[in-house]
C-alpha cells in the first residue's frame, strides 16, 4: 500500500501562465487564479508581449504583490515554459493557457490528487470552450463511445487523449523528462506543438495521466491573441500545425524503414485524411503540400535530433482515486 501524507498536505504550488499578445483574456485568466482558495500558491506570468494595453499594465501593477511577471523578449512558447519551470519554487508545477477560466477550487482539487507521496502522474481536467462544449468529453465519446463521467469507475489506456490548455506535475516529473523542446518554438512560432512533444516524452518516461472529470477549464480559444492569428491566417496556421506535428512524429519514430513508414502513416491519418477534399485539384494540392511539409520537417530534424525511441501509449486513468496511480 502506498504511503499516505497528511490530509493537511499543503505544498507550494507554482502556477505558470506563458502569454503572448493577449489582453482581456489574460486579465480574466489571472483574476480567476488570484481568486483561488488555495493559499500556498505562487503565480508566475512569462510575458512575451512587446507592449501591453494600459489596462493590462495597470492590472499587473495592482496585483504585483501576488504575481511574478517575467519578461521574455523573444516569443517562443517552449522557451517560455522552460523559463517558468526554472523560476518556479513549488513542489507541484502547473501550466495554464493565457485564455482559460477556472473555478476557485481549481488548485485545491489538483493538490488533492497528490496527497499520495508516490503519485507522479500528470493531472488533467476537462476543457470546454465558451459555448460549453466539453472538447475532451466529446473526443472520448466520439472515439470510444463513452464520456469521462461514464468512465469514473474504470481504468483505461487512451493514447489519443492528452492534457490540453493545462498541464500539472510534480517538479520531479519535469526533472526526469527534461526541458521543453525550444526548437519547436523556432520552427513554428504560432503552433509549436510543444504540448504534444512533451506528452510523448512523458509517455516514453512511463508517466501516467489522471483525468479528473470534475476539474473544469473554460478555454476562450476563439478570442484573438497568443496564437489568435489562427483566426486571421487559417491556412498559415494549418500548415504550422502540420509541420510541428510532423516534426514531433518523425522525432519520436522508431529507427529503420518500418519505423519511418509507420510515422508516415501517422502523419497521413492525422493531418491529411481529416481535411475535406473535393475534386482532383484539391486532392493533388493537399498531397503536394504534405510532401513539402514533410521535406521541411525532415530538414529541421537533420542534425538536430536522432530518432529511435519507441513510444508506447500513455496510461490514462479517468476519475479514479489517486491510489490507482
Amino acid at each position: 500500500m502506498a504511503k499516505k501524507v497528511s490530509t493537511s498536505y499543503h505544498p507550494l504550488f507554482s502556477l505558470i501562465v506563458p502569454t503572448y499578445h493577449r489582453e482581456e483574456p489574460l486579465r480574466l485568466t489571472l483574476k480567476a487564479l488570484l481568486s483561488q482558495t488555495y493559499a500556498n500558491l505562487e503565480i508566475i506570468v512569462v510575458d512575451q508581449t512587446e507592449e501591453h494595453e494600459e489596462e493590462t499594465l495597470r492590472f499587473f501593477e495592482e496585483a504585483a504583490h501576488k504575481l511574478r511577471v517575467i519578461t521574455q523578449k523573444k516569443p517562443n512558447l517552449p522557451a517560455a515554459r522552460n523559463t517558468g519551470i526554472a523560476a518556479a519554487n513549488g513542489e507541484i508545477v502547473a501550466f495554464l493557457d493565457d485564455d482559460c477560466l477556472v473555478e476557485a477550487d481549481y488548485v485545491v482539487r489538483i493538490v488533492s490528487h497528490y496527497r499520495d507521496s508516490l503519485v507522479d502522474a500528470l493531472v488533467a481536467g476537462v476543457v470546454a470552450d465558451r459555448r460549453g462544449i466539453q472538447t475532451a468529453t466529446q473526443e472520448l465519446k466520439q472515439k470510444y463511445g463513452f464520456t469521462a463521467e461514464e468512465m469514473h469507475k474504470a481504468r483505461i489506456e487512451v493514447p489519443q487523449i492528452k492534457p490540453i490548455a493545462m498541464l500539472t506535475a510534480r517538479r520531479s516529473v519535469f526533472a526526469r523528462v527534461g526541458d521543453y523542446d525550444e526548437f519547436l518554438g523556432v520552427l513554428t512560432p504560432n503552433a509549436s506543438a510543444e504540448d504534444l512533444d512533451y506528452y510523448v516524452r512523458c509517455a516514453r518516461a512511463g508517466v501516467k495521466v489522471f483525468v479528473d472529470p470534475k476539474l473544469k477549464i473554460e478555454h476562450l480559444s476563439h478570442i484573438p491573441g497568443g496564437c489568435g492569428a489562427r483566426a486571421q491566417f487559417a491556412s498559415v496556421v494549418r500548415e504550422a500545425h502540420f509541420l510541428a506535428g510532423t516534426y514531433v512524429i518523425l522525432k519520436h519514430r522508431s529507427l529503420g524503414a518500418l519505423g519511418f513508414l509507420k510515422a508516415l502513416g501517422q502523419i497521413y491519418r492525422g493531418y491529411v485524411l481529416p481535411q475535406r477534399l473535393y475534386g482532383f485539384r484539391a486532392l493533388a494540392k493537399t498531397h503536394l503540400d504534405a510532401i513539402s511539409v514533410l521535406r521541411k520537417a525532415l530538414g529541421a530534424l537533420d542534425g538536430h535530433l536522432t530518432p529511435g525511441h519507441k513510444t508506447g501509449p500513455m496510461e490514462i486513468t479517468i476519475g479514479k482515486s489517486p491510489d490507482a496511480l
